[in-house]
C-alpha cells in the first residue's frame, strides 16, 4: 500500500491512526461488504461510457492499483488526455495523504480548466 520510501517517513502509522478515528464504531460487517462489492464488480467494459474529464494522480509503486492499469483506462477512457495523467515516483497508493500539495496543484490546474 506504501512505497518503502512512504513507509520510512511514516506514513503507515498515520494512516492507520486516520482509519481508526474515521471508522471508530463502524460495524466490521459493512468495510467487509465494500471489500466484496469491489472484488465482485468489475465495471472496465463501462469505462467508454464516461463523458467526463478525467484526471489520474496514481503512485507509480501503487501495488493495488498499478500504474500498468492506466494503459487500459488511456485506451478505454476517451475523454482522458495524457496531460491529465499524474505519476509520482515514491508514491504508492495514497498519493493524498503521502503527497498532499502536488495533488492539490494538480486537481487545482485540472479543475481550472
Amino acid at each position: 500500500m506504501f512505497s518503502s520510501t512512504e513507509l520510512s517517513q511514516g506514513y503507515h502509522a498515520e494512516f492507520e491512526e486516520q482509519a481508526q478515528r474515521e471508522f471508530a464504531g463502524l460495524p466490521l460487517s459493512s468495510l467487509i461488504a465494500g471489500l466484496k462489492y469491489l472484488e465482485q464488480f468489475d465495471v472496465r467494459h463501462k469505462l467508454s461510457e464516461v463523458s467526463a474529464k478525467i484526471c489520474i494522480i496514481n503512485g507509480l509503486e501503487d501495488t493495488i492499483c498499478p500504474p500498468e492499469g492506466i494503459q487500459l483506462m488511456k485506451k478505454s477512457l476517451p475523454t482522458l488526455n495524457d496531460d491529465d495523467i499524474h505519476l509520482i515516483p515514491g508514491c504508492g497508493h495514497h498519493p493524498l495523504l503521502t503527497k498532499k500539495e502536488a495533488c492539490l496543484k494538480w486537481a487545482n490546474s485540472f479543475l481550472s480548466r
